[in-house]
């Protein structure tokens, strides 16, 4: 009678349970800022607005994200680690004083994230002016 070996069997279920059971555990978050006049309604996308999550002094590096967003008025960061954050979005828009005056009038809007792990978190933040 033969004998069959289950050594090599054995070591080839530990090394497919291992690289199956490994998981993306990145937190992504995907901001998608608006302008608004009123804090309700959403106006057009604020293209090139500066967002800043993790402005706490007490947050470690890895917990922060800065950066402007898209054309869209989108910005997407991926962290390592899931938390809850804070947004702080600024911008300018053009404000006619009258038909031969135009000034950048200041806008900004706050919001807040939890990070969750193997996802993407969506987050819409309206910016008011100051």
């Amino acid at each position: 009678m033969k004998k069959i070996s289950y050594l090599p069997i054995l070591i080839l279920l530990i090394l497919c349970c291992a690289v199956s059971c490994k998981k993306d555990r990145s937190c992504g978050t995907l901001i998608r800022v608006y302008y608004s006049e009123n804090g309700q309604d959403a106006e057009e996308p604020a293209a090139n607005a500066l967002v800043q999550i993790g402005t706490n002094a007490n947050y470690a590096d890895f917990a922060k994200a800065e950066g402007y967003t898209d054309g869209e008025g989108v910005f997407e960061w991926t962290f390592k680690y899931e938390a809850s954050l804070d947004i702080l979005v600024t911008t300018t828009r053009p404000y006619f004083v009258n038909d031969s005056t135009m000034v950048d009038m200041p806008y900004k809007g706050t919001s807040q994230v939890k990070l969750e792990p193997g996802e993407t978190v969506e987050v819409t933040v309206l910016v008011l002016p100051e």
